[in-house]
């Protein structure tokens, strides 16, 4: 019974204690509290006075407080994680939805590229050949042209050929024929002398 009193007097002379003195002693013996606490064995003993088992029970409502304290900070510091883990994984997402969009309108950016290259080598390929048609026709209607003047050129010289020998021709029946009433005429000539010598 003398314990449990000199234990309560023992509680109310530290609380005493500790009202009494100012805030800074305050934090300074708490300080020491703390130290000492920190380096005292808590495990009771049979030989330990009330002020020794006071203390140890203050040093291990201290550590409980401190590790009351340890894990609400372990748990905030578990929910900031969890939460940093969160935007770390938003992030992530966000970044592959963006990596995925680009890619995307890569590839559509690709495969319009490629449809307009396409298009306009159709088209490169449509005017080619239509100015090689066009070169052909020219060249057809130049061989036609060309042919048909000298067909027309070899005609003309034909038929001046075929007018200068029927020119010829006449004129060498003309001649035949002047040549031939002569000789008539030279021969009627010298039979008409021929019968008036004879009449005579």
């Amino acid at each position: 019974m003398n314990d449990n009193i000199n234990g309560e007097n023992g509680d109310n002379l530290v609380h005493d204690n500790m009202n009494d003195a100012s805030p800074e002693h305050d934090n300074n013996e708490h300080d020491m509290d703390e130290i000492e606490y920190d380096e005292m064995d808590l495990t009771p003993y049979e030989e330990d006075d009330d002020a020794t088992l006071h203390k140890k029970l203050c040093a291990a409502k201290v550590a409980r407080k401190r590790a009351e304290e340890d894990l609400k900070l372990l748990c905030n510091r578990i929910g900031l994680l969890k939460m940093e883990e969160g935007k770390v994984v938003k992030k992530i997402d966000e970044t592959r939805k963006r990596a995925n969009q680009i890619v995307s309108q890569r590839q559509r950016n690709m495969m319009n590229q490629a449809a307009k290259e396409e298009r306009h080598r159709k088209i490169a390929m449509d005017e080619a050949m239509k100015r090689q048609m066009n070169r052909n026709m020219k060249q057809n209607v130049n061989d036609t042209v060309a042919q048909s003047k000298m067909n027309a050129l070899q005609k003309q010289k034909q038929m001046a050929l075929e007018t200068k020998a029927e020119k010829m021709a006449v004129k060498q029946r003309n001649l035949e024929q002047r040549t031939n009433e002569q000789m008539r005429a030279t021969q009627m000539k010298q039979m008409i002398q021929s019968q008036k010598m004879h009449a005579a």
